[in-house]
């Protein structure tokens, strides 16, 4: 027996609800909207009221329930083995993704399970209701596809002196700051002196868009080239928030750093204590400029990131 198209296809933990044969999700809550808000605060010594901070979002609660209508009452038990083995891989402590479709918007959430999976058997016996509470720490839904950036390859000093590198897209299309001193007996004969830097591809500038209207973290992927690297580090230009790595990398090596969960990690392997500088930073709504250097004047690397941009209301 099928069961209804409904206007939202759920799913969670690998299970969809609603796509016209197995579970539906009747009705939810928690999923729509914001989350309740909070103001840091702590007390003024000796003196009345508070000091005020900046305001925080709780965590996000969502509730869930359903039905589904089986074939016979032997369906309905296989159904009910279904429903009650969906966090079996993990355990109640686990973290799960749950996710809501409806036409060209696809977002998701990371959350764990607050309370077990209810199951009953209703009717003649063929159908059954469903109800579970999940719990996101994060209370940011997510885009439910990654967005991947080009790979741009680390600053390197100009020849002869040192280069500077401003915000790519000048008039001539071609200026991304200035360098001093550069190869002399160009056709142009101006490479004496001071001249606007020509080509972006060692710019170590990475331009990354947040299209949300929500902060978003984001994986960090620095890959060493022939030369390796030497204390990479990217820095959020504009707030001068800083990652380095506390080390070498060597030919070939991944370094990898996700912002939202702080794990800084080397080919997939996590190396705890690898990081000099470790002010992690959220991507903001709009465009984003990371700026990728190294301490090593050989040094040879590329940077890439992914993340997902970041909504408040489902």
């Amino acid at each position: 027996m099928s069961s209804p198209v409904m206007p939202y296809v759920w799913t969670l933990d690998g299970q969809n609800f609603g796509d016209g044969s197995g579970p539906l999700v009747t009705s939810w809550e928690g999923w729509d909207g914001t989350t309740e808000t909070r103001i840091d605060r702590r007390d003024r010594v000796g003196s009345d009221g508070v000091y005020l901070g900046g305001t925080y979002y709780g965590p996000r609660s969502i509730s869930l329930a359903g039905v589904w209508v089986c074939s016979s009452t032997a369906a309905a038990d296989d159904a009910r083995d279904v429903l009650c083995a969906l966090f079996r891989s993990r355990g109640r402590w686990g973290t799960y993704e749950v996710s809501r479709a409806a036409r060209s918007r696809s977002r998701s959430a990371f959350v764990v399970v607050d309370d077990k999976i209810r199951v009953d058997v209703i009717g003649a016996g063929n159908m059954l209701s469903w109800s579970t509470t999940l719990l996101a720490a994060d209370p940011r839904l997510y885009d439910t596809g990654v967005t991947t950036t080009a790979p741009v390859s680390r600053e390197t000093g100009a020849t002869g002196g040192v280069m500077w590198n401003g915000i790519p897209g000048t008039a001539d299309g071609a200026a991304d700051g200035v360098r001093w001193n550069g190869i002399p007996g160009s056709a142009a004969g101006t490479d004496d002196g001071v001249r606007w830097q020509s080509g972006v591809s060692n710019s170590g500038v990475l331009s990354v868009t947040n299209t949300g209207r929500a902060p978003a973290p984001v994986t960090i992927h620095v890959t060493a080239g022939a030369g390796g690297l030497t204390h990479p580090a990217v820095t959020r230009l504009g707030t001068g928030q800083k990652i380095q790595f506390n080390g070498s990398l060597l030919p070939g090596e991944v370094w990898t750093v996700d912002t939202g969960t702080g794990v800084s990690a080397v080919n997939g392997q996590r190396r705890n204590g690898s990081l000099l500088v470790s002010s992690l930073f959220d991507l903001e709504p709009g465009s984003n400029l990371l700026h990728f250097t190294s301490e090593g004047p050989t040094d040879e690397g590329t940077l890439h990131t992914v993340h997902r941009n970041a909504h408040l209301n489902g």
